[in-house]
């Protein structure tokens, strides 16, 4: 399991394409051009120390072509405890590939008003019709994932996640993946000082677009890309009940491609 922990200070939330630069400052790093600014530098100074593979990289890059996803915003919520969340089960309720059965696996970013913490699950394989499969004990724990048994957020929660049926890419590189999406992003945005919490909010909104294009593959068949925000009802049921489950259902009924998935998460105190 990888999981990385950014926290961020003296950062901008000025107007930027982050997923352009992205695009092209990576090209012509794998190119093996010279770095044309500071940034470049630092940039390629990232992808180096990532120990990423550079082929591997290259495919996921070709997405950022493809995708643009809008920044959205999070109404402010008062979150009065500290809490833990984990992704406990899928259920596969209607495969997406009925014949050979699906192969499945998951990548979750939270932002907490704090920082922007992201990992991604191992592949679970062989998932047919009606079936069930609990998370692995390591792919569980989506926050904190610094060890503390629960931590209080500071004006909202926002778990981003997405479910991909796998072509089979190496899941470690997946992981290195994550780790260097927060890491670019976080540095692209280090230029002014802004309002921290409209920073942190950029940031999240920015990683969420990165992650949806970079972390399902060329060949990958990107099945769900949602989010989702506490709400005071979860809060008000967390106090009450010291735990909450929450069940995000996910599907396309189509001619070509029909699934069904359940994804079952855990807020407990």
């Amino acid at each position: 399991m990888l999981a990385l922990l950014i926290f961020i200070s003296s950062l901008s939330a000025a107007s930027l394409d982050l997923s352009r630069i992205v695009l092209t400052t990576s090209e012509r790093w794998l190119k093996g051009e010279k770095a044309a600014s500071g940034l470049d530098l630092k940039i390629y100074s990232l992808l180096e120390h990532s120990k990423i593979e550079k082929s591997f990289l290259e495919r996921r890059l070709k997405r950022l072509r493809l995708r643009e996803r809008p920044l959205n915003t999070v109404a402010p919520l008062v979150i009065p405890f500290a809490f833990s969340l984990q992704a406990i089960k899928l259920e596969v309720l209607n495969p997406e590939d009925d014949l050979m059965k699906d192969d499945v696996y998951l990548y979750f970013f939270v932002s907490d008003g704090y920082q922007t913490i992201g990992k991604v699950s191992d592949i679970y394989r062989g998932l047919a019709r009606n079936e069930g499969v609990l998370l692995k004990s390591y792919d569980r724990l989506l926050y904190p994932l610094d060890g503390a048994r629960a931590r209080q957020p500071n004006g909202y929660f926002l778990l981003d996640y997405g479910l991909v049926e796998s072509d089979g890419d190496d899941i470690r590189e997946l992981k290195k993946l994550t780790a260097l999406i927060i890491d670019l992003t976080a540095l692209i945005l280090a230029s002014a000082e802004p309002a921290q919490g409209e920073l942190l909010l950029r940031l999240r909104a920015e990683v969420k677009a990165l992650a949806d294009a970079l972390l399902s593959g060329e060949h990958d068949d990107e099945l769900v890309a949602s989010t989702w925000e506490l709400k005071e009802v979860e809060l008000t049921q967390l106090s009450q009940k010291g735990y909450v489950n929450i069940w995000r259902k996910h599907g396309r009924d189509h001619m070509f491609s029909s699934w069904k998935y359940r994804l079952n998460l855990r807020l407990q105190l």
